[in-house]
């Protein structure tokens, strides 16, 4: 890698800024099935609803009525109205377990020095709970980027190659000239097809790959 000629960094949300661990709303979901019905991956039915909402195919309305309508099919001795739409709110935003300060404080400091993005598979909620995450006072998220790239804005999903085509020429920035973080190799995979420098993540710990003035460390990048 060129770091020298990096002048975008593109960040996933999940695991990269955000602390997240799906298991917390799997937990929450199940605790409202019948237990004879629980399946080690009990969402697995649900996982084609979860992608049309992380794809703008339908919005936050629909997908908590998919949600309750889920949970009921699989355990029809739930009362209707049960559990509640604030309920279903909070079961899914549970996954989403920190905001870390020090994430945020990186992004301050990178920001004189880089164009920032950011470029995740999420939804409407989860964004909307990452704004209460933040410190008082904070001015929003999306203060902390020159541009905000969610996939439920772009109807585009990792690994989809469009997704990172679409946002370089909505960013107005050159892949050979960008890095994009990320945490799964099927996503760097993709990024790197269309050009893209690309880093898998493993650790959480983003602030490893930049020195104390906010430059990317190219130490970081020789012990990979």
């Amino acid at each position: 890698m060129d770091i020298p000629a990096i002048k975008a960094i593109l960040f996933d949300l999940g695991q990269v800024l955000a602390r997240i661990d799906q298991n917390r709303t799997m937990t929450g979901l199940c605790s409202f099935l019948d237990r004879d019905r629980i399946a080690p991956r009990a969402l697995d039915a649900f996982s084609k609803t979860i992608f049309r909402y992380e794809t703008g195919q339908i919005g936050t309305d629909g997908f908590l009525t998919a949600l309750d309508r889920f949970l009921h099919e699989q355990n029809p001795s739930l009362p209707a109205g049960y559990p509640s739409e604030t309920t279903l709110k909070d079961l899914w935003n549970a996954m989403v377990v920190s905001l870390p300060e020090e994430n945020l404080h990186l992004l301050e400091r990178l920001k004189p020095h880089y164009d920032l993005f950011l470029l995740s598979n999420t939804n409407a909620l989860h964004m909307e709970y990452i704004e209460r995450l933040l410190p008082q006072g904070s001015p929003g998220f999306h203060s902390y980027f020159k541009r905000v790239f969610c996939s439920y804005e772009l109807h585009l999903h990792k690994p989809d190659p469009e997704i990172y085509r679409e946002a370089c020429r909505q960013a107005g920035i050159r892949p050979e000239e960008s890095l994009f973080i990320d945490d799964r190799q099927e996503n760097i995979e993709a990024a790197r097809k269309t050009g893209l420098e690309a880093f898998l993540l493993h650790d959480f710990q983003v602030g490893k790959l930049f020195d104390a003035q906010g430059f990317l460390d190219p130490e970081a990048f020789r012990q990979r």
